[in-house]
């Protein structure tokens, strides 16, 4: 996901997401406007119920956490 206001894959595998709770669109870490989601912590989530791994599976991902 492109993280730009909609969680749609763009690989072309249909791995859509679905935006839970109400995480809202931020600059990210390069102050690139509408290029990441700032979520709460508590509720917000984006979810992808195709996608399912077992134990067995490699798993890459790439994340930004930064406190405010």
């Amino acid at each position: 996901w492109l993280m730009n206001g909609d969680t749609l894959d763009t690989s072309g595998n249909n791995y859509h997401g679905t935006i839970s709770g109400s995480p809202y669109i931020t600059p990210d870490q390069n102050m690139t406007y509408d290029s990441a989601y700032y979520f709460d912590g508590v509720d917000d989530t984006v979810e992808n119920a195709t996608i399912r791994f077992s134990s067995d599976d490699g798993l890459s991902m790439a994340v930004i956490i930064r406190s405010l």
